[in-house]
Order: C-alpha cells, then structure tokens, then sequence
C-alpha cells in the first residue's frame, strides 16, 4: 500500500495511518481533489489520503471499536503537518496543545484557518479517548 497523496505528507499504514483510496464515484472523486489541491496530478484507483485529513465527523464507530469513514466523507484537513499522537492530550506539555500553522506557500489553499484548528482539536481530543 502507498503513501498520503497530499502534498509535503508522507504518512503511510506502515507508519500506523488509516489509508483511505480516492472514491471511484466521479463526483465524489472531484471533492477529494479539489481539497488536495496538487496541481496537474490526476488520481489513480490506487491513490490514497491518510486519516489526518479528515474531521472527526467524518468517521463512525463500529461495533468492533474500529473507526470506518463515512460513505460521503470528504478531506478538509490540509496545509500543516500532525502526527499521529498515541498520548493523551492532558499529559502533553502542561495540559497545553499547541496547533502551529506553517504560514508559507504549503498552506494557501486553507480558506478558513479557525475552522481547521478547530477540526484538529477535536481531533485529538477523540483520538486520546481511544
């Protein structure tokens, strides 16, 4: 299985990233592109995007505990870099999470900053509660 095709992210199942496969539906398809937003690249059946990039809303809960994207989920997390953290966010540097922007070329396509900080926030916080 391949990497994150988003640019400047290298995450990959081999690093513990969920992967996810653009969607064969052409309009669904069309979302998924248009928020990665990598100039003249066109996407494969084989093409993937890591969990990161998607909001919390996105995903649901399986009986087994595992999350599953939801049929209609579309990226929106892009234009800085997250790893996933295994810890919780209360023993991260003194109750404090601290979510840094990179304010160069590699974040223009994020139109509502705010509402992308908020998405990974909750992010976070729902991944420290597994």
């Amino acid at each position: 299985m391949g990497g994150c095709a988003a640019p400047y992210y290298n995450n990959s199942a081999v690093k513990d990233y969920a992967m996810k496969r653009f969607p064969r539906n052409s309009e669904r398809r069309d979302g998924w592109l248009k928020n990665v937003n990598r100039e003249d690249w066109v996407p494969t059946n084989n093409s993937l995007l890591c969990e990161v990039h998607f909001a919390p809303e996105m995903w649901q809960q399986r009986a087994n505990g595992k999350k599953k994207l939801k049929s209609d989920a579309i990226p929106t997390i892009f234009g800085f870099f997250i790893k996933k953290q295994n810890k919780s966010i209360e023993k991260m540097d003194n109750n404090t999470q601290i979510i840094e922007f990179i304010n160069d070329s590699r974040n223009d396509n994020v139109q509502n900053k705010e509402q992308v900080r908020n998405n990974i926030i909750q992010l976070l916080y729902k991944e420290s509660k597994f």
